[in-house]
């Protein structure tokens, strides 16, 4: 799908899209070939598999505990993150 077609289905500038398919087209995430004008990204599933085993095994160190996913909570206004209470 080209960069113009996925920001006006996902609803973000062109430019923005433009910048984020770059760097994941560098990371390896995704490729790009051009078509005529315009340049056609396409998922890399291979590197993304890759990437998920090594954040699943090396960042989780194997935890099956770690990999279950966690609902999104939004931390109150009087919370602070452990960072910041640390320093």
């Amino acid at each position: 799908m080209s960069a113009g077609a996925l920001a006006a289905r996902l609803r973000v500038p062109a430019a923005t899209m433009s910048f984020h398919l770059a760097h994941l087209a560098r990371a390896g995430l995704i490729s790009a070939c051009r078509d005529g004008r315009s340049i056609i990204y396409a998922a890399n599933f291979d590197s993304m598999r890759r990437l998920l085993d090594f954040l699943t095994e090396d960042c989780c160190q194997g935890n099956p505990r770690v990999r279950e996913p966690t609902p999104f909570r939004r931390r109150s206004d009087n919370e602070t993150p452990a960072r910041a209470r640390q320093g």
